[in-house]
């Protein structure tokens, strides 16, 4: 299969390797799309080296379908349409003041470890959320971050009729999905977004895999 590994210095490189052994508890996921998220270009310039440790294969902003499943994964079934939620909180720890999702044992996929812009994935199944049938695979590689608008809003606590103003000074495009959460919560939104950029998988098409 073709992964895109990150080499460092501005640098990526497209790759032939094997698929990983599918280890218990996991599932392989046949990857359809993947977001380019600002973090990743953080990661392109070089910012986030220290964490990062090339070659790395990145990417967290995904959809794709089930391809196989491990041993004790249940509740799932090969074809199924899905997103990755890229957390591993681990073991929680007294430090984290019962907020194990952003506690100090985290790990973040596709950034402390490998990330969706591959062919075939594998990653935890309670990691995984099913896409409605009726929502496009395209459509599904912004769940995402389209959560973290959501997360956003409800911190907020805005009232219907309430406007928010959402200032993004940058020299380069960004994502800017919070008009759309907060548009669902019939709360006006002033301000302007950029396109998110979302690319496909190269290969990917509804045949099952071989």
């Amino acid at each position: 299969m073709n992964a895109l590994f990150y080499e460092g210095n501005h640098s990526f490189n497209i790759k032939t390797i094997e698929k990983t052994p599918l280890q218990a508890g996991e599932v392989r996921l046949k990857m359809a799309y993947v977001g380019v998220c600002g973090t990743d270009v953080h990661i392109y310039h070089g910012k986030m080296d220290a964490r990062v440790k090339p070659p790395q294969i990145i990417g967290h902003e995904v959809s794709g379908v089930i391809d196989a499943i491990g041993e004790g994964v249940n509740g799932w079934a090969v074809g199924d349409k899905v997103t990755v939620r890229p957390l591993n909180p681990g073991a929680e720890v007294p430090a984290d003041n019962g907020q194990r999702h952003i506690g100090q044992p985290l790990k973040f996929i596709g950034i402390d470890s490998a990330g969706g812009m591959q062919q075939f994935w594998n990653v935890p199944a309670f990691t995984l959320h099913r896409l409605p049938e009726n929502l496009s695979l395209t459509l599904g590689a912004l769940i995402e971050p389209l959560a973290v608008a959501c997360h956003d809003v409800r911190l907020g606590e805005l009232q219907a009729g309430e406007h928010a103003v959402a200032l993004v000074v940058t020299d380069r495009l960004v994502d800017c999905p919070c008009g759309t959460a907060k548009r669902s919560q019939s709360v006006g939104v002033r301000g302007k977004s950029a396109p998110h950029c979302l690319h496909p998988i190269a290969g990917y098409s509804n045949r099952k895999s071989t």
